[in-house]
């Protein structure tokens, strides 16, 4: 049997549907915006670096997002998932750590952020649970990522790919942890 690539009751557990069709899915998960400060760290010994990733979300919809790195003890982020209410945004921290334990063949680290809209009254649940849920079904998602190569310089640069290495071992989503840190959206007392 194949699996349905239609997202119109994968959200019945929860007891919500998803109102706009995988077009329109696709259409607000090309709209979210990424901005990275400048990142040139120079990888060093017994230092920690940090940096911030800003990631918005301009549409009139709920977007829930997960965050892997390549080497996750290494490469920290926090929050590594949540929800993006509509016309919110959500900064997240980026710690490269004590790098002297990097071998010299390595020659890049990765941050994948994987997006997927979700109706409303989803946001209720926590997010790692909505992003077990999918992990049998076939959700319309967006995969975007942040490549930072290792250069002769020995300083990291970012850049931008929204088509990531599907072959990666750190895009294998069957080693995901429960252990996640989580953001929850901030509800509005009215």
């Amino acid at each position: 049997m194949e699996k349905q690539k239609s997202t119109d009751n994968i959200f019945s557990k929860f007891g919500c549907a998803l109102r706009l069709n995988e077009k329109e899915q696709e259409s607000v998960l090309d709209q979210l915006l990424l901005t990275v400060n400048a990142l040139k760290i120079r990888p060093t010994a017994y230092v920690d670096h940090i940096s911030q990733l800003c990631i918005s979300n301009p549409t009139a919809e709920t977007v829930s997002f997960k965050i892997k790195t390549s080497r996750p003890r290494l490469l920290t982020v926090k929050p590594s998932c949540g929800f993006l209410l509509p016309t919110g945004m959500c900064k997240v921290l980026m710690r490269l750590q004590d790098s002297s334990n990097i071998p010299p063949e390595v020659q890049r680290d990765c941050i994948r952020i994987t997006f997927m809209v979700i109706p409303d009254g989803v946001v209720s649940v926590k997010a790692s649970t909505v992003w077990q849920e999918m992990r049998n079904k076939e959700p319309v998602i967006r995969r975007m990522g942040i490549i930072l190569p290792y250069g002769k310089e020995t300083f990291l640069h970012v850049l931008m790919h929204t088509d990531l290495d599907k072959d990666a071992a750190f895009l294998d989503d069957e080693n995901d942890s429960t252990n996640e840190e989580e953001v929850q959206p901030k509800q509005n007392s009215e």
